[in-house]
């Protein structure tokens, strides 16, 4: 008599591949994420830089929008404005939730490798300050 039954070992892959699917951030958060940056003063532009000095893009008050890599490396944003500090800010990463997940799957292995582990802040807040030279000048000088 013939069984009807999947053997063991091929129903055990089907569900272990499922399972890595499943829990992959790769699969459920993708690999690059979208940055919204919030820039004073609006003459402001921020060239952001990846790991190993790579140029991510350039983002303005009124280009706020940058698609970047997913990665454990943090980013950098270098800001400048006329009559104003330049200032270098640090946008960290850090590890997902849902990556936690596919630890216990995979180890990690998939999301360490194609950076889907990672994520930024979704918006980051940059304000720059005026250059001091600016303010001594606007300042009413006593008589």
């Amino acid at each position: 008599m013939r069984s009807n039954h999947i053997p063991q070992k091929i129903l055990a892959l089907f569900v272990l591949l499922g399972q890595g699917i499943v829990g992959c951030a790769s699969m459920t958060q993708g690999t690059s994420q979208i940055i919204t940056f919030d820039i004073t003063p609006p003459s402001s532009q921020c060239l952001v830089i990846g790991k190993g000095g790579i140029n991510l893009g350039k983002v303005t008050p009124f280009e706020n929008l940058l698609t970047v890599p997913k990665g454990k490396s943090n980013l950098t944003a270098t800001c400048s404005a006329e009559h104003y500090q330049s200032d270098d800010i640090l946008i960290k990463s850090s590890a997902q939730p849902i990556a936690m997940a596919s630890i216990l799957l995979d180890f990690g292995i998939t999301d360490m490798l194609t950076g889907a582990m990672w994520s930024y802040p979704n918006k980051v807040e940059i304000v720059l300050n005026p250059n001091k030279s600016i303010i001594q000048e606007t300042q009413p000088q006593p008589p």
